[in-house]
């Protein structure tokens, strides 16, 4: 809870179970990948132009410039389509370009459609995941979501399937208050129809879960160097859990997956929180 990532963690300090049944945790792995982040900024004309956009500015170009050699940064917007500023570069004087560009592109409305922006952004990723980089998506805005065709919950299949984090952090400051943060918006409803009836299937009370469902956090304060810094320390700083999991059935489907501390690591981090993707996609297994 204070915000310092827990290392030296060991397979028998955690355990997992799937779909509510307890599964053997075979190996444990401190993953340290490179990052591929894409930076994505949704903000209105109407901000000061004068001390809070160049605070944010140069505290923005502050955390490019703290990347590690192999990390990679991509920068978009989003209206009524997505406007591509740069795409995933290692390059951090293009990086600085592009957010500069990406800042001085604003335009104004009444809210964002934040949620298709976010699945926008996950076409950005190379199309064959590299187990050895770590994807992750972050949104800057200043309004909430709007006019977005694509569902939360929609979107929270295709950011598992792309193996995506999301996260962020709300800033806050006295001339300004934007926020940095992953997916925000109202309370979404899913409906299905059966039998000529319209059935609630499932309710996301705060798109708050689905950061939480690809194991990501909204950290909140008024200083977006440290809290963007933060984020990518603890996307960075992150275990592989290997674990036998049960039998691939006759279709595509989607496990609950819950990590805990083991009771006697829970002794010597009691404040600890456990963080993770908590559902994943099992591919149907295919019969030749």
């Amino acid at each position: 809870r204070s915000g310092l990532p827990v290392g030296s963690l060991r397979k028998d300090d955690f355990q997992l179970e799937e779909d509510g049944v307890g599964r053997e945790i075979v190996t444990c792995l401190a993953d340290n990948a490179p990052l591929d982040v894409i930076l994505i900024i949704q903000l209105n004309p109407g901000m000061p132009r004068d001390r809070s956009i160049a605070r944010v500015r140069d505290q923005l170009r502050d955390v490019v410039y703290h990347l590690d050699r192999d990390d990679r940064l991509a920068v978009m917007s989003h209206t009524s389509r997505p406007k591509i500023f740069l795409t995933l570069s290692s390059d951090a004087f293009a990086n600085e370009l592009a957010l500069r560009d990406a800042l001085a592109a604003r335009r104004r409305s009444r809210g964002w459609p934040l949620y298709d922006a976010i699945l926008a952004a996950t076409d950005l990723f190379p199309k064959k995941w590299a187990r050895e980089r770590r994807r992750a998506i972050v949104l800057i805005f200043d309004k909430g979501e709007i006019g977005s065709k694509v569902t939360a919950l929609r979107l929270l299949s295709v950011l598992l399937e792309k193996n995506a984090v999301v996260y962020g952090a709300e800033v806050t400051t006295p001339e300004w208050q934007p926020s940095i943060v992953m997916v925000v918006g109202p309370p979404i409803r899913e409906w299905v129809v059966s039998f000529g009836r319209r059935e609630l299937q499932r309710e996301v009370q705060s798109v708050d879960q689905v950061v939480e469902e690809t194991g990501g956090e909204v950290l909140k304060g008024n200083d977006a160097t440290r809290l963007l810094s933060e984020s990518l320390d603890r996307i960075r700083t992150r275990y592989l859990l290997y674990f036998y999991a049960a039998p691939a059935s006759g279709r595509t489907e989607q496990r609950k997956v819950v990590v805990r501390l083991s009771p006697e690591a829970k002794k010597r981090y009691p404040d600890a929180v456990v963080r993770g993707q908590k559902t994943y996609q099992i591919e149907a297994l295919s019969v030749n």
